[in-house]
């Protein structure tokens, strides 16, 4: 099975009052998701404009416990961020310090004796699934990473995989049509224009930047969206997208070959238009931003 190291900052979030600070603040469904014990969440915590300010991953423990899975450049400023709004809520947060190591593996089934995992109904929002842990560890199921994606985290060492390299994974993720935090998007951009489907409720009461979303999704349509582009030239990294006319449209994120993820305004994208890149047509295959309300 291949995978690769994928450092992750572990939190406890517990207390009465947690369930409903948690759901006010961040995109996904956190009331569904206390429902479930085990049930697991791509987040995203966004600015009152409704621009990206950090991801991450939830796990419901029960009803008012969850652990939060970060990357560990995230953790500071997202909870100095949080504890803002922390007034006389009762909520506890603490550093989680059992699993130490974690991997992102890649390919693959899961084995039954070391995860069960079920598909919990996503009709209130974000896609979300269940996972139970076994010898210590656990494996959270996540949509963004394709069908096979899961992050693997250990008390101990984890073997019985093919570590692969960077430049691997990178290959790996635009073969997939995979965008990724601090490679396709980043803190202050806006949400809705970027893959982030499975990270946000439509249907969910109001949080930080649920205005925004809304306007962007169930009362109009993103400026912007991204999508994943064949018969890209050899080019500069982050190389611009022009049309006919020569006006700028977008420009190019992760590139492997021949293939690349692009962000082009939405109005191209709609209209098909042909668009060039270093004076060479390249074409749509997909458009991976689809927010279906």
């Amino acid at each position: 099975m291949k995978a690769i190291k994928f450092p992750l900052k572990v939190y406890s979030i517990a207390g009465s009052d947690s369930t409903r600070f948690l759901h006010g603040m961040l995109s996904c469904d956190i009331k569904k998701l206390s429902t479930v014990e085990g049930a697991c969440s791509r987040f995203l915590f966004l600015e009152p404009n409704g621009r990206l300010f950090s991801e991450g991953y939830v796990l419901s423990l029960s009803a008012q416990s969850y652990l939060i899975f970060m990357s560990p450049g995230q953790t500071p400023e997202f909870f100095k961020k949080l504890d803002h709004f922390l007034i006389a809520d009762d909520v506890r947060v603490e550093e989680f310090s059992q699993y130490q190591n974690f991997a992102l593996l890649l390919e693959g089934t899961v084995p039954s004796k070391e995860s069960e995992i079920t598909s919990l109904s996503s009709e209130f929002g974000a896609k979300m699934f269940q996972t139970k842990t076994t010898d210590g560890g656990l494996i959270l199921p996540l949509a963004n990473f394709g069908p096979y994606g899961r992050i693997r985290a250990s008390t101990e060492s984890i073997e019985n995989v093919e570590w692969i390299s960077d430049e691997e994974f990178h290959q790996w993720r635009v073969e997939n049509a995979i965008a990724m935090w601090g490679k396709d998007y980043f803190a202050g951009q806006l949400c809705v224009e970027f893959p982030l489907q499975d990270a946000i409720s439509l249907n969910k009461g109001c949080y930080i930047g649920q205005e925004v979303v809304a306007k962007a999704t169930v009362r109009g349509k993103p400026p912007h969206n991204t999508v994943r582009l064949l018969q890209v030239p050899e080019c500069e990294e982050n190389a611009e997208v022009l049309d006919e006319a020569g006006t700028v449209v977008g420009k190019l994120l992760s590139r492997c070959g021949s293939q690349s993820l692009a962000w082009l305004r939405r109005p191209v994208v709609e209209a098909e238009s042909p668009i060039f890149v270093n004076k060479q047509k390249v074409l749509i295959e997909k458009v991976l931003s689809n927010f279906k309300v």
